[in-house]
């Protein structure tokens, strides 16, 4: 028996309810595409990437689409070509140029999104490693305090042995967390970069897609043209989506800008803007607020601060970070055993905003923060 089927992928994949002619074959293999041509002999089926010609004694029965699922067809079809660039209509050519560009930079910020997720994800690992290991470190060291050298050298050199294990451990996951933050640090500026080339690219090709629109009545448009500038509204209201645009007012307190924020949707803080700092750092008293003892933390990690100098901070996850109408979930953030200058709470750091291109407006006071994807 001879198996036949070939499915017009072209098409079907942006078909929706839409059907195509489909040829149904005596040994029950089935053929989807267009009818191009029908003679007593043959058939010949479009199937998008090139025609098959069938004789009709192979054929049991054709089930034609109408009218309107052709035409509904063929206008995915073309929407499909539209949106790969294999069909541009005379003059839009410098357009669809940037409309390609936009489209490349929204990818590329999406992609840089998922590797800083990756990251992320194997910072908390081992940041929770780390945890672990200062628990068994604890352990062994209460172990140790309970043994008697003299009476049992074995045990206690043993539990020296795996103290030591232990401390090796840990002096590596450290050194790699040290190198996860400067890795993401890294990642925090391609993070703003790639953002702000999506935004500019998207304003150029929106500014070009209007102009288009400006200088063509649907009177001097082909029905094509009309399409494809139809296609091309769609793409820009969905890039469109991507972009959120709040105001927060800010207290400027010297050189530093000064803004509430809401944590876990419970506790205001009054916050440091801080693009220096890789995550969000808030006081030990603010810790409190939120339910969280920075001594019944175990994992510590590095902090250099804005003067140089260097501490020591308990890192958390905040469930979400508020400023004016701007919000992040899932903030990583670290606990401050100490005051910060000024009274203030801490800082706002990148794992805040690195979701937002930020500006700031000096003379009405207010931060701007423009979400992108």
């Amino acid at each position: 028996m001879r198996v036949f089927t070939i499915i017009f992928i072209s098409i079907m994949i942006f078909c929706g309810a839409a059907s195509a002619d489909t040829v149904y074959f005596k040994d029950g293999g089935k053929l989807e595409g267009f009818i191009k041509e029908e003679t007593e002999d043959k058939v010949v089926v479009d199937m998008g990437f090139g025609t098959m010609s069938i004789r009709k004694d192979e054929i049991e029965r054709i089930e034609r689409a109408t009218p309107e699922d052709i035409e509904r067809l063929e206008k995915d079809r073309l929407r499909h070509d539209i949106e790969t660039g294999d069909w541009i209509p005379e003059g839009y050519e410098a357009m669809h140029i940037l409309y390609e560009r936009a489209t490349e930079n929204k990818n590329a910020l999406k992609n840089i999104r998922r590797s800083h997720a990756a990251l992320r994800r194997e910072l908390s690992r081992k940041e929770r490693k780390v945890s672990k290991l200062l628990r068994q470190l604890k352990e062994k060291g209460l172990e140790l305090k309970r043994t008697d050298l003299k009476k049992d050298v074995q045990k206690y050199n043993e539990i020296v042995a795996q103290t030591n294990s232990l401390n090796a451990d840990l002096h590596k996951e450290s050194a790699d967390i040290k190198k996860l933050y400067e890795e993401e640090k890294a990642m925090n500026k391609k993070i703003q970069k790639s953002a702000s080339k999506y935004r500019n690219d998207f304003r150029f090709f929106k500014e070009a897609l209007n102009k288009s629109r400006n200088k063509l009545s649907e009177k001097e448009a082909t029905s094509d043209e009309l399409y494809y500038l139809e296609t091309m509204d769609d793409e820009a209201g969905d890039m469109e989506r991507d972009f959120k645009r709040d105001v927060a007012l800010y207290t400027p307190e010297g050189n530093q800008v000064v803004v509430d924020a809401l944590l876990d949707n419970t506790t205001l803080a009054r916050l440091v803007v801080d693009t220096g700092a890789s995550i969000v750092l808030i006081s030990s008293d603010v810790a409190a607020r939120l339910g969280l003892r920075y001594e019944d933390i175990d994992t510590e990690i590095g902090i250099t601060l804005a003067d140089g100098s260097t501490t020591v901070a308990k890192p958390i996850v905040l469930n979400s970070v508020k400023v004016g109408e701007a919000e992040v979930t899932n903030v990583q953030a670290a606990i401050l055993d100490k005051g910060f200058v000024g009274g203030n709470d801490g800082l706002l750091g990148m794992s805040f905003l690195n979701n937002f291109i930020m500006s700031i407006d000096t003379a009405g006071n207010q931060l701007i923060l423009e979400k992108v994807l």
